[in-house]
């Protein structure tokens, strides 16, 4: 054991993505140890806190708040030293562009092209103002920003947020993990490849502006399971549609650790 580091406390917040961080808790268990880190992962779709937003009458935003349980797991972090990362929400591009529109459309991004006939269809270029629009109605994405909110509202310390994972390239691996996307998948397609890179991207964007105006950092999706084009490689690939595996979450841990000594790992 390292005795010249301090302890900490990191307590991670999320939902479904968080599930490759549980899965990797015991591959870290002996890195925790010697550096004197105490990690708690809560996933929001566990049953224990499923019901996470609560009516509240006094704090809270929007009229909710999180429950006792969770809230006194946060009061009893220091905010000078230990640190809370989140990985809420995180699909809400996966929600609005995984399964193929009836009306294929796209978008500029930055300097990606708009992908006109990879599906062998018409596709509908719409102004990048409106796939923001939709992107912030989504479900999923206001969760996030109030979650986020929350969060802060009960603690003034250092707040992390992790970029979820990036899209996988493949159609044909989507189609064989399709999972309850299989009928929406068969009966109107998988969206491009390069249209799904786009929205995640946007997301992302979306998400780190919130997160600014919050003074939460922004922790960018590990290199190491990016490939050339952007995509997650299939190092990262778990068995599903949009979630990563055990070796992508303890990549996240690694980088999580890092951050909590250094800041300018987390880039």
């Amino acid at each position: 054991m390292n005795s010249t580091t301090s302890s900490k406390k990191l307590l991670g917040i999320g939902h479904s993505h968080i599930s490759s961080l549980q899965f990797a808790m015991n591959d870290v268990k002996d890195e925790l140890i010697d550096k004197r880190i105490s990690l708690e992962l809560i996933c929001l779709v566990d049953q224990e806190f499923k019901d996470y937003q609560v009516p509240s009458t006094f704090g809270g935003i929007d009229g909710l708040d999180f429950p006792s349980a969770l809230k006194l797991k946060i009061e009893d972090l220091d905010p000078t030293s230990d640190v809370i990362f989140s990985l809420l929400g995180g699909n809400a591009h996966n929600i609005m562009g995984l399964v193929q529109h009836p009306e294929p459309f796209d978008f500029v991004y930055e300097n990606l092209a708009p992908t006109v006939g990879d599906n062998n269809e018409e596709t509908l270029l719409i102004p990048i103002e409106l796939v923001e629009k939709a992107l912030i109605r989504q479900g999923g994405f206001p969760e996030t920003v109030w979650g986020l909110k929350i969060i802060r509202s009960n603690f003034r310390g250092r707040i992390i947020h992790c970029e979820s994972p990036p899209p996988i390239y493949s159609n044909d691996f989507l189609m064989k993990n399709a999972g309850v996307f299989k009928q929406k998948f068969m009966e109107f397609g998988i969206t491009a490849p390069l249209v799904r890179y786009k929205l995640w991207k946007l997301h992302s964007k979306l998400i780190e502006d919130e997160c600014k105006k919050l003074n939460i950092e922004f922790l960018l999706a590990p290199n190491k399971f990016i490939d050339a084009n952007g995509f997650l490689t299939e190092e990262g690939y778990a068995k599903d549609t949009t979630h990563a595996n055990s070796l992508y979450g303890r990549e996240v841990i690694s980088q999580i650790i890092a951050a909590t000594y250094n800041h300018k790992e987390i880039l």
